[in-house]
């Protein structure tokens, strides 16, 4: 996996709006308010997050790529596979 700029707290929030929001999107969730509210709260930590007040921050997009790339690697170490560090 990549090293990033983003600080962990802010991966990690992005990578739980990406599961959360796949949730919703999938077949029959339940509890689908509760989803929703967590996707909102999840929504408003990443967007007012103090690292995007940096003016060398990186982008929103490059966000996303990274905690798409971390659910990855999570996914292959929860199955055993090896990733390359």
């Amino acid at each position: 996996m990549a090293r990033t700029t983003f600080p962990p707290d802010l991966l990690d929030a992005q990578t739980s709006w990406i599961t959360v929001y796949e949730t919703l999107a999938g077949p029959c969730p339940a509890d689908t308010s509760a989803l929703r509210r967590r996707l909102i709260r999840l929504s408003a930590n990443v967007y007012w997050h103090p690292y995007w007040e940096r003016p060398t921050a990186g982008g929103r997009p490059e966000l996303l790529l990274a905690a798409r790339a971390v659910r990855t690697a999570r996914a292959a170490r929860a199955r055993g596979e090896v990733t390359a560090a």
